[in-house]
């Protein structure tokens, strides 16, 4: 539910190329996935900690990316948390 209103805000209001609509949708597909793991029990977006984005940054370095992705990738979650307060989320 948030992340598809989240996905049409920057498609549809913010006018993002599909090129940045689509990494940002990978970006967050990724996040989630990462969530989604055993070991983390979040489900609802006020849930998360700083502490599992950390931990996910540290898993996104484990697994070789750069720091430019990651900068990126943290860039999108900035964005997405930025959005859900201006909603009221």
């Amino acid at each position: 539910m948030f992340l598809a209103r989240f996905i049409q805000y920057i498609k549809f209001e913010k006018r993002y190329s599909p090129h940045t609509v689509s990494a940002y949708q990978s970006d967050l597909d990724q996040f989630i996935s990462f969530l989604n793991h055993p070991d983390q029990t979040t489900s609802h977006p006020q849930e998360i900690s700083h502490y599992q984005i950390r931990n996910w940054m540290v898993e996104l370095m484990n697994r070789g990316l750069s720091a430019r992705s990651i900068n990126r990738k943290i860039a999108t979650l900035r964005k997405y948390f930025k959005f859900l307060v201006q909603e009221g989320y």
